[in-house]
C-alpha cells in the first residue's frame, strides 16, 4: 500500500483536503509523487494528533492544502522542467487588484520517448483558482482542479510467439471543484461559506485474444473484461469564528454531505470465431449516504503560558433512505503549557469516526481503489490520547 501512514493507519484513513475539498488519491507514481504541484501550493496544515473540531472523516490524519491565489498586480511565469515531471505556470491580474487567475499543468516527457507497445506509464495535473476581491471585507475563490494516471501494457512486444497477445490499460484519478466566500461580518466575526465536488475514478481494460488450432482448422478467439468504479461527495459548509479578545475565540460550524458510491462494475466479453459474442455484466451495488455535521470549538489562551481547545464534533450519518447509524459525537481537547521559552508541554484527546471504506487489490501495484460506505455497527472509530 503506498502513501502515508501515521501512527499505524492506512493511506485512506488520511483525509487529504486541497482548498477544502477531499482527496481520494493523492499520489502518482505509485506513490512516489504527491498529486499537489509545489508551483500552485501556499501553505500545508498537517495534524496527526489533537485534531481541531471542524474536522472529521478520517482516523489518522488531516492534511489541509491552501492552493496559492493568482497575482493582481501583475502576469508573470515560469516552466520548471524535472526528471520526474515538467510543469508550466500562468498566474496574474484579470482585473488589477481586484480579480486574477493562476494555473498551472504538470507531466512527464519520458513517456513520449518510450517505443509503441512498451509498457508505458504517464500522469497530468491540471490546476486552475480564480480569486474575486469583491472588497476589503469579502472575497470569492474558484477552484477547479482534474488529475490522472494511466499505465499501458502490451505482451506481444515481449512475445516473438504470434498466437497470443494481451493488452492491459489502467486509469485512474481525481478531479475537483470548490467555491469559497470568505467574509469579515465585523471586525470580531468572520464568517467562511463553501461549496466543494470531489470525484475519485479509477478504470481497468483487458484484452486477451489466441489462436487454437482445432482438428479441421485454425480458432481465432477473444476475450476482455473491463472495470469501473467511482466515488463522488459534493458538500455545503459554513463555519464562524468568533474572536472574544485576550487569546480567545470561538469557532461553530455545519456541513452537508452527499456521497455517492458505484463501486464496481465488472463487464467481461468473449468472441469466438463461430460463436458469437457473449457478454456478462457484475456490479456491486450502487449506494448513497447523507451526513449532517456540526462542530463547536472553543480555543482559550488564559495566560502567556497556559491555552485550552475543548471541542466537539457531531455528525448524523444515513445510508440511503434509512437511518440506521445513530448520531456520533466526537469529543476533541488539547492542553498546551509552555513550559521554557523554547518547550511546550501538550496532552490531547481526539475520538474520530471513518463512514468511507477502502478496499484496494495491491497485488499489481495498480490502485484499483473501491470506495463503500458504512452500514450498521460498520464505521471505524478511533480513540486517541497524546502527550
Amino acid at each position: 500500500d503506498n502513501g502515508v501512514s501515521v501512527r499505524g493507519g492506512g493511506r485512506d484513513q488520511n483525509l487529504v483536503l486541497m482548498d477544502g475539498a477531499p482527496i481520494y488519491n493523492a499520489y502518482h507514481l505509485f506513490g512516489f509523487v504527491s498529486l499537489f504541484n509545489p508551483e500552485v501550493v501556499n501553505n500545508v496544515q498537517f495534524y496527526k494528533h489533537s485534531f481541531p473540531a471542524q474536522y472529521s472523516g478520517r482516523l489518522s490524519s488531516v492534511m489541509n492544502i491552501k492552493l496559492k491565489d493568482g497575482n493582481m498586480k501583475q502576469f508573470h511565469g515560469g516552466v520548471k522542467i524535472g526528471l520526474l515531471s515538467t510543469s508550466v505556470l500562468l498566474e496574474g491580474p484579470i482585473i488589477k487588484d481586484k480579480l486574477s487567475i493562476i494555473g498551472a499543468v504538470r507531466r512527464p516527457f519520458l513517456d513520449l520517448l518510450v517505443p509503441n507497445g512498451l509498457p508505458n506509464y504517464t500522469f497530468a495535473d491540471n490546476n486552475l483558482k480564480v480569486s474575486w476581491k469583491i472588497n476589503e471585507r469579502n472575497r470569492i475563490y474558484a477552484n477547479f482542479y482534474s488529475g490522472s494516471d494511466k499505465f499501458t501494457f502490451n505482451s506481444s512486444f515481449f512475445n516473438t510467439s504470434t498466437d497470443q497477445s494481451i493488452f492491459a490499460n489502467n486509469a485512474w484519478g481525481n478531479k475537483v471543484a470548490s467555491v469559497n466566500w470568505s467574509s469579515i461580518l465585523n471586525p470580531r466575526l468572520f464568517s467562511n461559506i463553501s461549496i466543494n465536488y470531489s470525484n475519485y475514478f479509477s478504470k481497468s481494460t483487458e484484452n486477451l485474444s489466441f489462436l487454437v488450432q482445432g482438428s479441421d482448422t485454425t480458432e481465432y478467439r477473444f476475450s476482455a473484461y473491463e472495470t469501473n468504479s467511482f466515488k463522488s461527495q459534493a458538500s455545503a459548509n459554513f463555519d464562524l469564528q468568533y474572536n472574544l479578545g485576550f487569546g480567545k475565540e470561538i469557532r461553530f460550524g455545519s456541513t452537508y454531505q452527499v456521497n455517492f458510491y458505484d463501486p464496481l462494475v465488472l463487464t467481461r466479453y468473449s468472441q469466438f470465431l463461430d460463436i458469437p459474442s457473449a457478454q456478462n455484466v457484475q456490479r456491486i451495488q450502487d449506494e448513497y449516504s447523507n451526513n449532517i455535521h456540526f462542530y463547536l470549538e472553543a480555543d482559550w489562551k488564559l495566560t502567556k503560558q497556559l491555552r485550552l481547545r475543548p471541542g466537539v464534533h457531531f455528525v448524523k450519518y444515513s445510508i440511503g433512505s434509512h437511518n440506521d447509524i445513530a448520531p456520533v459525537l466526537q469529543p476533541r481537547f488539547l492542553f498546551e503549557y509552555q513550559v521554557f521559552p523554547r518547550s511546550l508541554l501538550a496532552f490531547s484527546y481526539s475520538r474520530m469516526v471513518q463512514f468511507d471504506h477502502h478496499l484496494s487489490d495491491a497485488g499489481l501495484g495498480f490502485p484499483t481503489d473501491l470506495w463503500v460506505p458504512s452500514f450498521k455497527y460498520a464505521p471505524e472509530t478511533a480513540d486517541q490520547v497524546s502527550l
